[in-house]
């Protein structure tokens, strides 16, 4: 199938007649591959009610309906992908003509974007929601570096397996080399200003959600949500140099992970090391560390933490951690930690608290 309506032969090149689906509220375009476009006539379209559209499985789709096409109550498109808003690509579902073969030749590795159906379907990218998306979580990477840019609206990240198992290994890529490799120009810090939610779980060989290197630094400046479970090969969460962004960051929660050793690591490049002594999470007030069989300690590099709206801490089934942080931290507010051994009060700071657990523990 290429077409949903076919032009009428009899019709000639310069019609341009209004065609109306008064009663349409719902379409759905699913594993159609040669399809090319709902309407690839002059005619133009009005959907007074049309509500919903999902779009998935449809590779050769560049544009929706050639003339122009008025639907008011449609705000956002469905793919394979996620959630989609309409306002950068237009009522009438215009689509640039770059074809998916360009953008892989674009890529460092010509597995990680197989998924793509549509050249805009990272630039207005809203949500990510995966637990459904046979195709995202067979993926290497679900983001690669020539797209990141491109990733200004998405607000929210939600990947799930909820069985079988996940090839994804890295969410966001920042490739190994220069900045003429990834064609990201001379831009050194990317910032995802909307990004509000991540959830990850059971993705069993996710290795890197974000990597940043001594070219490109991840940033994630409203970012207030963070959920991982059941990550096995995830060795840390996020990266010293990256941090100093988290400014909304209010709840923290990492559990199951089977190789997480430290929640922030240390970055050893020189090149990409903060040259502050001091992280400061502002706005952060929920830690829960669970079922982390090889966490040595929240950050075990030598800057000092303070986390001024800091009230809950959970820490229950770390066996193996030694430190909260090697630095100072400082928690005003909380007053309580909630441990494998029970409720225990907070007199001093985290790190205190630990190592007088683990001489308790050890006996």
């Amino acid at each position: 199938m290429k077409v949903i309506v076919k032009e009428d032969a009899e019709h000639t090149e310069t019609s341009k007649s209004i065609i109306v689906f008064p009663g349409l509220k719902s379409l759905t375009l699913a594993d159609l591959p040669e399809l090319k476009g709902f309407f690839l006539g002059k005619n133009e379209f009005r959907w007074p009610v049309l509500e919903k559209v999902k779009m998935d499985g449809c590779p050769k789709m560049m544009i929706f309906t050639f003339g122009h096409s008025k639907a008011s109550k449609l705000n956002y498109i469905h793919t394979g992908l996620g959630k989609h808003t309409l306002d950068q690509c237009g009522s009438n579902f215009h689509l640039t003509n770059v074809t998916q073969e360009t953008q892989l030749s674009m890529c460092s590795t010509p597995d990680m974007i197989k998924l793509v159906q549509f050249p805009w379907s990272f630039s207005n990218l809203l949500e990510v929601d995966a637990q459904k998306s046979d195709k995202l979580l067979k993926s290497r990477i679900i983001f690669p570096c020539n797209e990141l840019l491109n990733l200004k609206n998405l607000e929210k990240l939600s990947i799930t397996m909820k069985y079988g198992e996940s090839k994804i290994e890295e969410v966001f890529e920042v490739a190994e080399g220069t900045n003429e490799d990834v064609d990201i120009g001379m831009q050194s810090v990317v910032v995802f200003e909307k990004l509000k939610e991540v959830t990850l779980g059971r993705l069993n060989n996710l290795k890197h959600m974000w990597k940043s290197n001594r070219w490109i630094v991840l940033n994630f400046p409203n970012l207030t949500k963070v959920s991982i479970n059941k990550c096995r090969l995830l060795g840390h969460v996020f990266s010293s140099c990256m941090v100093g962004s988290l400014l909304q960051l209010q709840e923290l929660k990492i559990s199951d992970c089977e190789s997480m050793d430290v929640i922030v690591k240390q970055v050893e490049d020189s090149e990409t090391r903060p040259n502050t002594t001091e992280v400061v999470f502002p706005c952060l007030k929920s830690i829960t560390l669970e079922k982390l069989p090889n966490l040595k300690g929240f950050c075990l590099g030598k800057v000092a933490f303070e986390w001024p709206l800091l009230d809950t801490l959970e820490i229950k089934d770390c066996p193996q951690i030694t430190v909260f942080t090697n630095g100072q931290s400082t928690t005003p507010e909380l007053k309580l930690i909630d441990t494998t051994f029970g409720l225990c009060h907070a007199m001093e700071d985290p790190n205190s608290f630990i190592q007088t657990k683990q001489k308790e523990h050890n006996r």
